[in-house]
């Protein structure tokens, strides 16, 4: 028999005042209160064990926390950690801290319902289980943090100079031997850093997922730098340092040590049936102790009314059997009755092709609520709201965009339209609650989430990027909120620079450049607030023409600094190849200059990511034409083939010449040389400037033959996939200030481009739904006209027309902030006139032309001169 052991609290440990939890960064735990392994080993049951572990349960747990430094006085934004890497709620020992302590009776119960079984209606096995679990854990886990290491060879110091140089910027990686999953980093408290000096810590060897940074408020602060905890075997830290005056003593510098630790904690899911973890024991111990009385009474695994009222989880109601009919459980029956059934050709037909083209078929039959008017309530408002028998596809309609459906039977159609409804019904609830961070490591669910990307319905994504901004919103009392950016753009100065050429960054007057100059230096924050009543993000004003800006003036300068990024009148990015030769698609679109790469030039391509920014933040629909080979970069995404082949067709069609040349009959390396003679092929290949690039080290030297031919393919495509890698890669940081890039993990590119740009289609019908009349009907002769020679535009006529009237290329997306208003245009000679647009407004004036031809002509002419500001009133 074993003797039960009084569980009463210590009378001589007095309880301390509540304090806050500590923050993570700040976070030390002294794991001395916890029992190495050793000291059970006179304990030869395991039931004494768990007595001792409940023992040690009731002592003070505060005890575990070495107090933290005094309150930092850093600015939340110079916080130690990034923002995203914070998880202050679920520490050890925050979680420990908050665990309520048993009084003496129910920790007696809790003993004797394990020692006697009697926890659950299993004969104790449930309640073995757990205790068995819990103390495992406990056990291992303690005794791995307790070891350490004692090899000193193991730990590792960097410094920089005392007192360190003032300018120079350099990286190293530190790496240990990979049976250590976790290393601390302890600072030096004499490390100091001037005003323009950081050093930051990386994960990866890019130097792109930032880990943690230390800067000058840190340094100075008063207090010393708390412990960095990596979990990993490796990082890279880089240290920059851009002080006026390098030879003056800015400081100390920097010196810290790395030393290796055993993880006590899992950090993904692989680790859980290999590895103890010290968090799982707490969550244990906090079941076993706060919920005994729910264990005992009914042998939940878990006490209802927490489950019941914790966040996220579904309500109380939704747990019972639903007793009326619920489309929702419906289609949970329906993709359960498929689950047992035998695999099928017609299962294995479906690819990722084709959920794509149904996925996109039900984004074009849906509209956000908001964007309907009243007068179609035939259109569904939600794509969740669509019902399988709603799945009909249209031969004439939809052929072309969902060509590999057309053929499948109308019943699969619907089937898969249901499996993808419940998927997307699932997440619409549970998205916001998942971690989005790494989609890397295939073991996380936002990498399954990002392969299922192309599943998932564009208007459950579309939330997640609104609440995301809603969330980031930077309110008018903060961060200088109060003050309104404000830029003059010079007409007559960016047409001088023109007629100049000047077109390299470091000169050129363009509007771009002349924005560039005025806003590259403001506080990111300005650019997070809500947009005015005028629809402004900040001021703009062109000198010399005078006006009141109701927010067209402000959309005509947005769009015209973004136009000056893809002209040939400045070459921060150049026109594709494919435009070039005049061949392929996307002969319209434009990649990164990688010849610009000055310091000015680099500044410019993340500021180029902020425009991005403002045009999703905002619906600013600012029209950038970057091709999917951009798009994909700036979501992280891995790049392929057929990116390169829509900017440069002609180079995947003779590196396809020369990788298959066997199929022409050449097999020789005779052969081969007779028929690439004309070449000259060398291990090189031209940049999108035309720019000759070596491909190995001494390329321009080395010989394409037939044996090293897919070698040269593969390091060809290879190098031109990457060759703007650099200045997307500025894009991405300046578009990771105004929005958090995890958010964009599950876009596709094309969604991330409506997003920020807009569809590029001019759809009319969702135009006249859209449009009011002042003195003329819908009916009347003019109007007629008016609609029937915009239908006769191309898509890019039609965007110039949009941009006369409103100052931006692309319709509204989502809600309409106003409809488009067609007046009449009074006057004798009205009809000789040429239409008249109110850019704040969205109207126009239009003269009652009489016949299609004068009504074309017109409106070309309208579009051709008015868009440099003549005719816009």
């Amino acid at each position: 028999m074993f003797e039960i052991i009084k569980l009463s609290p210590s009378p001589s440990r007095s309880s301390p005042p509540k304090q806050d939890a500590p923050s993570t960064d700040a976070e030390r735990l002294d794991y001395s209160c916890f029992v190495p392994l050793s000291e059970y080993d006179d304990l030869n049951d395991e039931d004494e064990a768990l007595s001792r572990a409940i023992e040690l349960s009731m002592q003070d747990t505060t005890a575990a926390i070495i107090p933290p430094p005094p309150p930092s006085t850093v600015p939340r934004s110079s916080s130690y950690l990034d923002e995203e890497n914070k998880d202050e709620e679920t520490t050890i020992a925050c979680r420990m801290g908050r665990m309520r302590q048993p009084s003496d009776t129910e920790a007696q119960e809790v003993a004797s319902a394990y020692l006697g079984g009697g926890m659950d209606d299993h004969d104790g096995l449930l309640s073995s289980v757990l205790v068995k679990e819990c103390v495992s854990h406990f056990v291992e886990s303690t005794r791995m943090a307790s070891d350490g290491t004692d090899e000193a060879s193991a730990i590792q110091e960097f410094q920089s100079l005392h007192p360190y140089f003032g300018k120079c910027e350099y990286a190293r990686g530190v790496s240990i031997d990979s049976s250590y999953r976790c290393l601390r980093i302890v600072f030096d408290h004499r490390c100091r850093l001037g005003g323009k000096s950081k050093l930051s810590f990386f994960a990866d060897p890019e130097c792109e997922d930032r880990i943690g940074v230390v800067d000058n408020a840190m340094t100075t602060s008063g207090h010393l730098l708390p412990d960095l905890i990596i979990h990993s075997h490796q990082f890279w830290f880089r240290f920059v340092a851009s002080e006026e005056n390098a030879m003056k003593d800015n400081g100390y510098g920097y010196r810290f040590q790395v030393k290796p630790m055993a993880n006590i904690r899992w950090t993904k899911e692989t680790e859980v049936l290999v590895n103890p973890s010290l968090d799982w024991a707490c969550w244990v111990l906090e079941l076993l102790l706060n919920d005994a009385t729910e264990l005992v009474a009914h042998g939940a695994v878990h006490n209802r009314k927490i489950y019941v009222t914790a966040l996220g989880i579904p309500k109380e109601k939704q747990l019972a059997i639903a007793s009326a009919v619920d489309m929702e459980i419906l289609l949970q029956k329906l993709v359960g009755s498929k689950e047992g059934l035998d695999d099928t050709s017609q299962r294995d037909c479906w690819t990722e092709e084709m959920d794509l083209q149904l996925v996109d078929w039900v984004n074009n039959h849906v509209e956000p609520a908001a964007s309907l008017p009243t007068s179609t309530p035939a259109m569904t408002r939600r794509s969740i709201e669509l019902q399988p028998t709603d799945i009909r596809l249209s031969q004439t309609l939809d052929g072309l965009r969902c060509s590999k459906l057309l053929e499948l039977p109308l019943e699969s159609l619907q089937l898969r339209f249901a499996l993808l409804k419940y998927l997307n019904l699932s997440l619409h609830h549970c998205l916001p609650m998942i971690d989005l961070r790494d989609t890397k490591s295939p073991w996380t669910i936002a990498h399954r989430l990002r392969q299922l990307s192309h599943c998932i319905f564009f208007d459950v994504k579309s939330t997640l990027v609104e609440a995301a901004i809603e969330a980031t919103n930077v309110s008018g009392e903060s961060s200088n909120a109060q003050q309104t950016a404000r830029i003059t753009l010079d007409r007559m100065q960016a047409l001088e620079s023109r007629d100049d050429r000047e077109v390299e960054p470091s000169v050129s007057e363009c509007f771009f450049a002349q924005a560039f100059r005025q806003l590259h230096e403001v506080d990111p924050a300005l650019f997070r607030r809500q947009i005015d009543s005028k629809g402004r993000l900040f001021s703009v004003k062109f000198r010399g023409e005078e006006g009141v800006d109701w927010g067209g003036v402000y959309r005509e300068g947005a769009t015209s600094m973004v136009d000056d990024l893809f002209s040939p009148h400045f070459n921060l990015f150049v026109l594709c190849p494919n435009g070039q030769h005049d061949t392929g698609n996307n002969r319209g679109m434009y990649l990164p200059n990688p010849k610009c790469t000055s310091p000015v030039a680099m500044q410019m391509f993340a500021f180029v990511g902020q425009l991005l920014g403002i045009s999703l933040r905002t619906h600013g629909d600012f029209p950038f034409m970057l091709p999917s080979l951009v798009w994909k970069q700036l979501l992280g995404q891995p790049l392929m083939r057929a990116d390169l082949e829509g900017t440069d067709a002609m180079l995947i069609q003779m590196l396809d010449g020369i990788a298959n040349c066997e199929n022409d009959g050449i097999s020789t390396e005779e052969e081969f040389t007779a028929a690439f003679a004309g070449l000259e092929l060398r291990f090189t290949a031209s940049s999108c400037t035309g720019e000759e690039l070596e491909l190995v080290p001494g390329g321009r030297q080395r010989t394409v033959n037939f044996h090293n031919r897919l070698e040269y393919c593969r390091l060809a495509e290879r190098a031109r996939l990457e060759e703007c890698s650099a200045q997307v890669s500025a894009m991405a940081q300046g578009l990771a200030t105004l929005f958090p890039r995890r958010v964009l993990t599950l876009l596709t590119w094309q969604e991330l481009e409506i997003l920020t740009c807009g569809s590029p289609k001019i759809d009319l019908n969702l135009w006249k739904r859209h449009t009011r009349y002042d003195g003329y009907a819908e009916d009347d002769p003019t109007v007629q006209l008016f609609w029937e020679a915009l239908a006769e535009f191309s898509d890019e006529q039609r965007a110039d027309f949009v941009r006369f009237a409103w100052g931006r290329s692309r319709l509204p997306r989502g809600k309409w902030p106003q409809p488009f208003k067609l007046s009449k245009k009074g006057g004798r000679d009205a009809i000789r006139s040429l239409p008249v647009a109110h850019t704040c407004f969205f109207s126009v004036e239009l003269p009652p032309y009489t016949s299609q031809e004068i009504m074309r002509s017109m409106l070309l002419a309208t579009i051709t001169f008015g868009l440099g500001g003549i005719l816009m009133a």
